[in-house]
């Protein structure tokens, strides 16, 4: 009876915590995913030494940009050249 009397509040408190903490990280989630992100920069340096910066652009993002949809087929990266002796 002990027991229950000293560990049920730890528990109990222990508990309440970790629902406040899981519904703050979903509230923030939410939050995040209603505000449009902003394109990600970075400065690329090309082997000439120029340096470059670049929007890394989710296909969401530059349908919006670009105000129509992106050509879907167009999206598709070119497969790699074999490169050596044939």
């Amino acid at each position: 009876m002990i027991r229950l009397l000293v560990y049920g509040p730890i528990l109990g408190y222990l508990g309440w915590q970790a629902i406040e903490r899981f519904r703050a990280q979903r509230d923030a989630d939410a939050a995040a995913q209603e505000q449009p992100s902003e394109p990600r920069k970075r400065t690329v340096t090309f082997p000439d030494g120029t340096q470059h910066e670049v929007l890394e652009l989710t296909p969401e993002q530059a349908e919006q940009m670009l105000g129509r949809p992106l050509d879907r087929d167009k999206q598709q990266a070119p497969e790699p050249a074999s490169g050596g002796a044939t």
